[in-house]
């Protein structure tokens, strides 16, 4: 028989004996009973391989080893055989495990080893779904800095309980100091994880969970008021997005036809539109938008395939953002570029 075979009688036996435990004897006995040549330590392997998946449970206390499977293992297997269910499980797994609290991710891990057990065994077109899906970034892929599992759990269990910690926090100027933080929020910001906390008396600021070099779970001194008027959507319009005006203003781009369908398809604004200017020959965005760091860095990406026509400030700050360019790479910047500071004519 194949291995995926034994493995599911194995589990199929352990499930039945359940609450009851069993031992490796009992069950190789069982394996061989059913027509499964086994050794012991073939049966010992698996059952270690399902403890590290946390499918099964493994007490040392006695001699022999007592075994047991995790509580709801049925319920698992029931919902692999339900899509509707057995798929979001998979997909949060994949993505969203940096959203979870550690210990539902312990737990996840455990029921996700089960339904793609299982799955792979059924002769259905949604076993192999996963295969056929994923996200990707457009940004630059960086590596995500090693985050210590310890310190994450410690964070996600105050932010899960709105309990406040005791941590020590590195920041980007290496200045390390002890300070008391009630959670708030757990956000990823361009695939890193970051922690929206405050401190007693304070505002909600934003912490690299990387940075983050010891956290300990204390007792609530603090008074509960320092967790309460936080909204996550409100924060995150106000401090994620970053606005540098919160006044919309009328961007005019020229731009190059390339861009003309990409932009139509996504444009910046519900507002926009692009015309053709027969007398300059050449294509103009108008949108409204507001200032951000998001819409310069866009702007900036788009090489000559934009013009930033107008504002004025905002073509001005553009210019001299590359004239510096240009002087860095050994080019000679025109007259044109660094001194005159003004937007042309429409």
């Amino acid at each position: 028989m194949s291995q995926s075979g034994r493995k599911d009688a194995i589990l199929g036996f352990m499930s039945r004996c359940h609450p009851r435990k069993t031992t490796v004897k009992i069950v190789a006995d069982y394996l061989r009973s059913i027509g499964i040549e086994v050794t012991d330590k073939t049966v010992i392997r698996d059952l270690e391989e399902f403890a590290d998946q946390h499918i099964v449970l493994r007490d040392d206390r006695g001699k022999p080893h007592g075994w047991t499977i995790k509580d709801g293992y049925d319920l698992i297997r029931k919902l692999a055989a339900r899509h509707d269910t057995a798929l979001p499980l998979l997909l949060a797994d994949r993505y969203l495990r940096d959203l979870l609290p550690e210990e539902v991710v312990i737990e996840l891990s455990a029921t996700v080893q089960i339904l793609q057990h299982h799955l792979r065994d059924q002769d259905s077109c949604y076993s192999h779904w996963l295969g056929k899906v994923a996200t990707i970034s457009g940004g630059l892929s960086r590596l995500s800095p090693r985050i210590n599992g310890g310190i994450r759990e410690t964070l996600t269990n105050a932010l899960l309980k709105n309990e406040p910690v005791r941590v020590i926090y590195r920041r980007q100027d290496n200045e390390v100091r002890e300070r008391v933080l009630w959670p708030k929020a757990l956000v990823m910001r361009d695939g890193v994880p970051v922690i929206v906390a405050q401190e007693p008396g304070g505002y909600p600021k934003q912490y690299l969970l990387y940075r983050f070099e010891k956290a300990i779970a204390i007792a609530s001194t603090v008074s509960v008021t320092a967790t309460t008027g936080f909204e996550l959507e409100n924060y995150l319009n106000e401090s994620f997005k970053y606005f540098l005006s919160s006044q919309p203003f009328l961007l005019r781009l020229r731009i190059e036809p390339e861009l003309e369908k990409e932009l139509l398809e996504r444009p910046l604004s519900g507002d926009q539109r692009i015309q053709y200017d027969r007398r300059r020959n050449f294509l103009m965005l108008y949108a409204t938008v507001v200032d951000s760091y998001p819409l310069r860095s866009w702007l900036l990406s788009q090489g000559d395939n934009v013009e930033v026509k107008g504002p004025v400030v905002l073509r001005n700050l553009l210019t001299t953002i590359v004239a510096n360019m240009a002087e860095d790479y050994g080019l000679i910047p025109s007259d044109s570029a660094v001194d005159k500071l003004v937007a042309p004519e429409e």
